[in-house]
């Protein structure tokens, strides 16, 4: 039994299943090709996949403060430039740190 990725499938199998017979040949084996079972993606996986976004954006942010804006939904340039200190103070961040994040946004955001 073989998986392979859902792009990958149509050229493991061929026109008319003929990469298939001929590997079968080959191997002298019986192929069972099938696609390749899709990975559930955490909420983890997910948060930290758009805190490392915010970290691309805002390259002098740190971690934490990335991590706290994702769990927030807080992902795209966009939602940072709409955002004033008062916002983000809600959020947790200091009003110190607040300030600070939009003036990256103002600086970065061009």
């Amino acid at each position: 039994k073989f998986e392979v990725a859902e792009g990958d499938l149509s050229v493991v199998i061929g026109k008319r299943g003929s990469n298939a017979k001929l590997t079968s040949r080959l191997l002298g084996w019986r192929l069972d090709i099938n696609k390749e079972a899709a990975v559930p993606e955490g909420f983890n996986d997910k948060i930290n996949a758009a805190a490392a976004l915010i970290s691309q954006i805002l390259p002098n942010i740190t971690e934490n403060q990335a991590m706290v804006l994702a769990y927030q939904g807080v992902n795209s340039l966009e939602a940072l430039q709409e955002m004033e200190a008062s916002d983000l103070a809600e959020l947790g961040f200091s009003p110190a740190e607040a300030e600070e994040i939009v003036e990256r946004v103002k600086v970065y955001g061009k």
